[in-house]
């Protein structure tokens, strides 16, 4: 599967206070911010959204009534920076662990006037990081510690740049994740950042709006286990990116008292996971089965945002958010996010040179792949699948590129890829290192696995696709699918136990998230 390099919110959202009740934001502001103290940070859950991504305003920043802003966004544990080869202390076990990846979503970012209005900045778009309203903050570097090898680059991107007018602020407000259209697009089609592939569940889930991913070095039954925090959309239902809909968005919206022409922002781990207890956490996990359904080997867990996942309490309070299973006593109170001073965040007034217009097509956009300018060969849309005559599967049967990248980066309608994958990945061995040549993936109509759609077998390289629409054959309600992996003689069977209704497995199961039998 070639994988290629990629070029590439009108959101509703009300603040509630810590005690759940809403109120007229700044009415009365500045006996109000003086009331709740001078680190004020409020949060809340996300509502509907009534519009899809939007375009930033055709025109180039060259207002002089306007300056170009480079917030930092630093990522802290205490009073340390994120660094793969550092070991750190998190929580009220102080258990010790190794962070291995850290990226999360941010958008509609606003600053606060002092009479209560707000002004958007608009983003920079850099064809990579920032489109629309949305920014990708991203920590994990390409190192042997981090766990990049879920990202096809080593690059980071710990800043947020944009046009704001002049003007004197007293706040910062933004989004912690996507609206709810945004969050629902199909990845293997959708612009920078928002095809980054370690960063999508699914159409129906959504994206990871928060990736954190560290393993416990503290010595016990846990140590060596991976920590993982996974945060996003849980109960959503719907069988199309535009009629899904989530009980459980998880989405916070975080206000930060300050003047953000001065000041940056941290994202503080220690403050995330106070109260949590993560060796105990994982040493139920191992032996229980507390998170049943939501991670299929206990040999990683974490917080998924799942309802009943019993390592989500103290996390989603810290970050503000009402938890379904809380911690009795437990109230939700914004933590994690805070101030820190920098003179370095006002850029001056000269940005005639920034680009906050990302609508116009040009030679150059319709070159990058994923964009939607992108022009594709109408001669590479042909029929594919391996098995067929041309792509014999098995250990001895045709060798395929590119095992264990995200074939859909290319294999799409906005990718260069010869033929179109409407179903396709990599299948591993047991050491996630071993391509598993002749494994058989079996796609069912239900959870009992009584109705088999299709059954393909992986190449000499463990890659199986098809541009087949297999998936077109499910009857269940929500056109869903179970699917089971095995060796081809029916040995090391591994059942995948949460449905999915895309067949775009390379675009989640990447990296150190790979597909293996248990052989």
């Amino acid at each position: 599967m070639k994988f290629c390099e990629r070029k590439q919110t009108n959101r509703k959202l009300f603040p509630i206070l810590n005690d759940g009740l809403t109120v007229q934001w700044f009415f009365g502001l500045s006996s109000l911010l003086i009331l709740f103290g001078a680190h004020l940070s409020i949060s809340c859950s996300k509502v509907k959204e009534n519009g899809p991504l939007p375009t930033p305003t055709p025109s180039s920043a060259n207002d002089t009534n306007e300056q170009v802003v480079e917030i930092p966004f630093r990522a802290l544990i205490g009073n340390e920076d994120f660094d793969c080869k550092k070991s750190y202390t998190l929580g009220a076990d102080q258990t010790q662990i190794q962070p291995k990846d850290f990226r999360y979503f941010v958008s509609d970012i606003k600053f606060i006037n002092t009479d209560g209005s707000k002004e958007s900045l608009r983003l920079e778009q850099d064809g990579q990081w920032q489109r629309g309203n949305v920014v990708l903050l991203d920590y994990a570097t390409a190192e042997a510690n981090c766990a990049k090898s879920s990202s096809p680059d080593a690059a980071t991107h710990t800043s947020v740049r944009g046009v704001i007018k002049k003007g004197t602020y007293i706040g910062i407000e933004f989004a912690l994740g996507l609206d709810d259209k945004t969050n629902h697009l199909d990845a293997a089609t959708a612009e920078p950042p928002l095809n980054n592939p370690g960063m999508w569940w699914s159409w129906k889930g959504g994206y990871k709006e928060i990736r954190l991913e560290m393993t416990v070095t503290s010595d016990g039954p846990a140590k060596g286990k991976d920590y993982l925090v996974h945060h996003g959309a849980t109960g959503c239902s719907g069988n199309s990116p535009e009629t899904f809909t989530c009980k459980n968005e998880n989405n916070a919206l975080i206000l930060l008292q300050g003047n953000p022409l001065t000041s940056g922002i941290t994202f503080d781990l220690s403050k995330l996971f106070e109260g949590e207890k993560l060796q105990e956490e994982l040493t139920q996990n191992l032996s229980t089965t507390k998170q049943m359904g939501v991670v299929a080997n206990p040999s990683s867990w974490g917080c998924m945002a799942f309802v009943g996942d019993g390592d989500c309490e103290y996390l989603f309070a810290n970050l503000g958010l009402s938890f379904s299973e809380a911690v009795a006593g437990l109230a939700p109170q914004q933590k994690v996010f805070s101030l820190f001073s920098n003179e370095n965040t006002s850029k001056g007034t000269d940005s005639k040179t920034i680009k906050v217009d990302a609508s116009t097509c040009t030679t150059e956009k319709k070159a990058k792949i994923g964009d939607d300018c992108f022009e594709r060969d109408p001669n590479l849309n042909v029929t594919l699948e391996v098995g067929d005559a041309n792509h014999a599967a098995g250990v001895n049967g045709f060798q395929s590129h590119n095992a264990g990248l995200s074939c859909v980066q290319c294999h799409q309608l906005k990718g260069p890829g010869k033929g179109l994958h409407t179903f396709s990945g990599t299948i591993y061995k047991a050491d996630l290192s071993t391509p598993a040549a002749d494994a058989k993936i079996v796609i069912y109509n239900d959870f009992a696995r009584t109705q088999i759609i299709k059954e393909l077998r992986t190449d000499r390289s463990g890659n199986f696709y098809t541009t087949l629409d297999y998936l077109s054959q499910l009857n269940n309600p929500n056109k869903e699918y179970w699917v089971t992996v095995m060796a081809g003689d029916g040995s090391g069977e591994k059942k995948m136990m949460s449905s999915k209704i895309t067949g775009q497995c390379s675009q989640c199961h990447i990296g150190g998230q790979r597909i293996w039998i248990n052989k």
